[in-house]
């Protein structure tokens, strides 16, 4: 219904902020590219997954029972509602038909998670193959990146913006900003290439940061991240 249409909206628009404030990201930051590094399900497929297994609970429960009397009377005439929803939902995802024949409950609730599962990661990837910035990114593995694991909050923070290609101070990140066009997005600390995060990994201008890093790994590439940062925000304050 509308009404279901809007609280599925509002939750999501919950959980993305949520998303956001954890990873210290601007709004512009697509959600679909957050949910995919932090192998998350949409707020939408969430709901569906809990919506199947509570129709799944009714329909256990004794034929005695209001619940399950108006389920059964929503399902022999149709009526919307969840029932009906429910059915749809069982056809689109390929479910046993429950509403025909009863299997264990933990078999259900299995076999709902691994089809809801699959359908997030398909909307994910259909997502983020049309985003310029990360649709390099729609080939890997739908999970919970390791650098979440590996680093420590502010570490995954500077990664993660790094991965989105919204890493700030970096110009062609926010390509259509006036006072970087106006530059043409030359990079302020050897003001002659373009200033792209490709760019910013090699610069002459901070040759000596890297003497001591492999930035082939995390930790590494993180902490070199910060000290160009660090570097760009004073240059930044004193413009």
């Amino acid at each position: 219904t509308e009404l279901d249409e809007m609280a599925t909206k509002k939750l999501e628009s919950i959980q993305n902020a949520m998303f956001r404030s954890l990873l210290s990201t601007p709004k512009t930051t697509p959600s679909s590219f957050i949910l995919w590094d932090l192998g998350a399900m949409k707020m939408s497929n969430r709901i569906i997954k809990q919506k199947l297994n509570f129709f799944y609970h009714l329909l256990k429960l004794p034929d005695n029972c209001l619940a399950k009397e108006i389920v059964t009377v929503q399902l022999i005439n149709e009526y919307p509602g969840l029932a009906k929803e429910c059915r749809e939902y069982i056809e689109e995802l390929q479910l046993p038909d429950i509403t025909k024949h009863m299997i264990k409950e933990t078999e259900w609730k299995y076999k709902v998670k691994l089809a809801v599962n699959k359908k997030n990661e398909k909307e994910l990837k259909k997502e983020i193959e049309k985003l310029d910035k990360v649709k390099e990114f729609s080939s890997e593995t739908f999970e919970q990146k390791d650098y979440f694991k590996n680093l420590n909050l502010s570490e995954a923070r500077t990664k993660f913006k790094y991965r989105a290609k919204m890493t700030q101070y970096i110009k062609r990140n926010f390509r259509h900003d006036q006072a970087y066009t106006a530059e043409l997005w030359k990079c302020d600390s050897c003001k002659t290439n373009i200033d792209t995060q490709s760019h910013m990994l090699w610069c002459e201008a901070y040759k000596e940061l890297r003497m001591d890093k492999d930035l082939r790994s995390d930790k590494d590439l993180t902490k070199y991240i910060q000290e160009v940062l660090d570097i760009r925000m004073k240059m930044n304050l004193t413009k």
